[in-house]
């Protein structure tokens, strides 16, 4: 969810669908609830609440189905503690619903339906993160038609990274490649082709 790396995209391959990977999507909702967390954080007065919205911040990165019962139970006691915190991990559970689901036209209308839950919220940040969906709503809803997503791709990117974390960047390109393509059991076919 890059401007320029859209436009870029446009440029090039013009007649390519894009579709948004919904990592980024749910990325851009975690963020909006973290910062609905740290506000909530800052403005109670117990310094235990405090320290245990910080302890505990992990759980709300998580979806429901995937929390034990212990955490689950200490995940809505903190959520109790403030309303608007609440009703943003909520949102971030409904998106994450409308993901689940197999038709486009109702996904779109899910998706409808959450920026005004959104909107009638009054959470600040929660807001702030649907603008930004509502700009990217047509690739989003892409992932319905074509359900591709860039897990490969990036899985790709960390491994390159933490190759050339290893190699303390090597300074030679060629080297690079090779241990890239050694890395991916891939064998060069040419000196001039690219990766």
């Amino acid at each position: 969810m890059w401007q320029p790396f859209y436009n870029a995209c446009r440029e090039v391959i013009p007649q390519a669908t894009v579709v948004i990977d919904r990592f980024h999507v749910g990325k851009t909702v975690n963020e909006a609830l973290d910062k609905v967390r740290r506000r909530v954080r800052t403005d109670l007065k117990s310094k235990e609440k405090k320290e245990a919205l910080f302890k505990y911040r992990n759980l709300f990165w998580l979806g429901t189905e995937t929390l034990t019962e212990k955490q689950e139970r200490r995940l809505w006691n903190i959520l109790s503690w403030d309303e608007g915190l609440c009703r943003a991990y909520e949102l971030k559970e409904v998106l994450r619903a409308i993901y689940a689901g197999e038709d486009g036209e109702q996904a779109r209308r899910e998706l409808e339906n959450w920026f005004g839950e959104v909107q009638a919220s009054g959470i600040k940040e929660m807001i702030e993160a649907s603008r930004t969906l509502i700009h990217w709503k047509e690739p989003i809803l892409n992932f319905w038609q074509h359900r591709i997503c860039n897990a490969v791709t990036e899985g790709k990117i960390n491994k390159i990274k933490a190759l050339r974390r290893r190699a303390f960047n090597y300074n030679n390109f060629q080297n690079l490649r090779l241990k890239i393509l050694e890395q991916e059991e891939m064998t060069p076919s040419s000196p001039h082709q690219r990766v």
